[in-house]
């Protein structure tokens, strides 16, 4: 006669057949969106040699919301009911969806893809940081070491520049996308907080439509003055990625996986995406990596995952 324990080993493997279908789309579904987030930096690079960093954030933001509000009508998808699930909104929309594409797209005008990708890269350990002074947590030993490893990787980025004559205008492209992932990290500490109290589909919509009416006067002035007519396709394209690609579909899928599969799995899927950036900056751009960047890259990501480990404890 079988055991309890023996029963409960044949019913999880039986689990894990069921499931082994949803598992695949789950993953499949985390592994689109770093690839569609991974682009970012490539699309925002080629959207930028026919249209300024200002309008390619405006246009982000204004083209993600004129898709989320038929989504939020069609699924009746509602907002916050208190006053202070409307002030995450707030904080969660201007952070993530109105500050952040601009800076970054200025940033990324001014900087290599590899570089602006490294920079997003920085981001986890930026919303760790403001998650552990929120929640009044003491991070582990662990957690000081990654940061201070990844830290170094940022400051040997952004002061060992490879542009050569346009080292300044380099490091102050790093600074903005710096400063995007900055405040796309508090929009998220927001965001986190506000998913709790509504689903993640909804926090993430309402919040690109609050952007949008935010930005709709400065977008309105940056359509009339983009002539449309003389875009290349490689141009429409960019604009289509950033636009719906990243900002919608990267969002939802990024969070369906996260609701499914589990913050503890799906997560480390991050940790792939600067890896998939330097690959897009190479073959789509023809950057050359420097050695620096090389070692930039593996301290840099390495620390996240140093760092991702003393927060984890932290936590539990």
């Amino acid at each position: 006669m079988l055991d309890e324990r023996r029963l409960v080993e044949i019913a999880g493997h039986r689990d894990s057949r069921l499931f082994a279908p949803k598992a695949i789309a789950i993953f499949a579904a985390a592994f689109l969106t770093i690839i569609l987030f991974g682009l970012t930096p490539v699309t925002t690079r080629i959207a930028g040699e026919q249209i300024d960093g200002m309008s390619i954030g405006l246009i982000r933001s204004l083209g993600a919301g004129l898709f989320a509000v038929p989504l939020i009508l069609i699924g009746h998808i509602g907002g916050p009911r208190d006053p202070t699930g409307w002030a995450l909104l707030l904080i969660s929309s201007l952070g993530s969806f109105a500050a952040f594409p601009i800076l970054f797209s200025l940033g990324a005008q001014l900087t290599s893809a590899s570089h602006a990708g490294l920079m997003i890269a920085s981001m986890p350990l930026i919303t760790c940081t403001l998650g552990l002074i929120i929640d009044r947590r003491k991070p582990q030993a662990t957690w000081y070491i990654g940061a201070i490893f990844a830290l170094a990787g940022e400051v040997a980025l952004v002061t060992m520049s490879d542009h050569g004559a346009d080292t300044p205008a380099s490091i102050m492209g790093d600074c903005l996308v710096l400063g995007s992932c900055v405040s796309c990290a508090c929009g998220f500490a927001a965001g986190g907080r506000l998913a709790s109290r509504i689903s993640p589909l909804a926090a993430t919509l309402w919040a690109i439509v609050i952007a949008a009416l935010v930005l709709s006067p400065w977008s309105a002035i940056a359509l009339v003055a983009i002539d449309w007519a003389s875009l290349e396709p490689a141009s429409w394209a960019a604009l289509a990625h950033i636009t719906v690609g990243a900002s919608i579909v990267g969002y939802v899928c990024w969070f369906w996986a996260l609701s499914q599969g589990g913050i503890a799995r799906v997560a480390p899927f991050q940790f792939a995406q600067p890896v998939v950036v330097l690959l897009f900056a190479v073959m789509l751009l023809g950057e050359h990596l420097a050695s620096h960047v090389v070692a930039a890259s593996i301290a840099i990501v390495g620390g996240i995952m140093i760092a991702r480990r003393g927060y984890g404890a932290a936590v539990r």
